[in-house]
C-alpha cells in the first residue's frame, strides 16, 4: 500500500492511497476440489481519495473509493466433482462509492456522530448454474451488471450522546461522567446471490439501540467504568443474513 496526505490548511487536508491485495481461497475450496474445479486467489486493487476537516467543534470526512476485483471467489450454484458448492472465480467486479463521517459538539451536554456510506456494487458478467428437474443437469444462465451479494448499497449510522452527570477533576483526580446515547442504524436492500433477483433478497432494515456509560475516577483504582445497554429497544424484527435454492 502506497499513499500520501496533503495539508491543505491547519484545518483542511487531502489524503489518497492505491493498495494491492490477495486473497487465497479458503481451506474447503481445497479440500473439496480437485485440480480441475479449484479456484485461483482473488486480487484486489483498492484506490481511495478524501477530504478530512477538522476544529474545536466539527471533525468531517469524505471519502471516495474504487476496489476494483480480479477472480473474485462467488458462489456460482454448481456442485463440483466431489459433492461440494463450488466458489469461482469471476474476472471482473467492484465496489465504488462515497463515505461520509462527522462528529460535532451541539452543545456543551450534548454531542452527534454519524456515517453514511453510497456504493454501487456490480459484478460485471456472471452464469448462473441452475437444477433442471426434468434433465437432471444444471441450466447455465448468463447475467450482466448485477449486484454482489451480500452488499447493500446504503448503509447508514447515527448517535446522539448527552451528558446526564460530570464532576470536573484536576490534576491528580480525572473527570467523572456519566452519559446517555442513543444510537440508529440503517442497512439497505441486499441480495442473497449474484442474479440480483428481488425474490432472493433480504429487505433494507433499521434497529436502534441504547446505552448508559458510567466512568467514575479513582472509585475503584485509576477509573472504574459501567455501562448499561439495551440493544433493538424498538423491537425491530429484521433478517440480517439468509440462503436460497431454487
Amino acid at each position: 500500500k502506497v499513499g500520501a496526505t496533503y495539508s491543505l490548511s491547519d484545518n483542511w487536508s487531502g489524503y489518497g492511497f492505491l493498495g494491492i491485495a490477495h486473497r487465497e481461497p479458503n481451506r474447503d475450496d481445497y479440500t473439496q476440489s480437485t485440480p480441475v474445479s479449484r479456484p485461483k486467489a482473488e486480487r484486489l486493487a483498492d484506490t481511495e481519495f478524501g477530504l478530512r476537516f477538522e476544529d474545536k467543534k466539527l471533525s468531517f470526512t469524505a471519502n471516495c473509493f474504487l476496489m476494483q476485483y480480479h477472480n473474485q471467489l462467488v458462489l456460482d450454484g454448481r456442485i463440483n466433482d466431489v459433492g461440494g458448492y463450488i466458489r469461482t472465480n469471476v474476472p471482473d467486479s467492484y465496489r465504488a462509492g462515497l463515505e461520509l463521517e462527522a462528529n460535532a459538539p451541539l452543545n456543551s451536554r450534548l454531542s452527534f456522530a454519524g456515517n453514511l456510506s453510497l456504493s454501487q456494487n456490480k459484478v460485471k458478467a456472471f452464469t448462473e448454474y441452475r437444477d433442471d428437474w426434468d434433465t437432471g443437469l444444471q441450466q447455465p444462465i448468463e447475467y450482466k451488471n448485477t449486484d454482489l451479494a451480500f452488499s447493500p448499497n446504503i448503509l447508514g449510522w447515527a448517535a446522539l450522546t448527552g451528558v446526564l452527570w460530570q464532576k470536573a477533576g484536576n490534576e491528580t483526580k480525572g473527570k467523572s461522567l456519566v452519559s446517555a446515547t442513543i444510537s440508529g442504524k440503517y442497512v439497505g436492500k441486499q441480495f442473497l446471490d449474484n442474479t440480483a433477483n428481488d425474490l432472493a433478497s433480504l429487505p433494507g432494515y433499521f434497529f436502534s439501540d441504547l446505552r448508559v456509560n458510567a466512568d467514575f475516577a479513582h472509585a475503584k483504582g485509576q477509573q472504574l467504568s459501567l455501562i448499561l445497554s439495551l440493544n433493538n429497544w424498538l423491537n425491530a424484527r429484521y433478517a440480517s443474513n439468509g440462503w436460497v435454492y431454487r
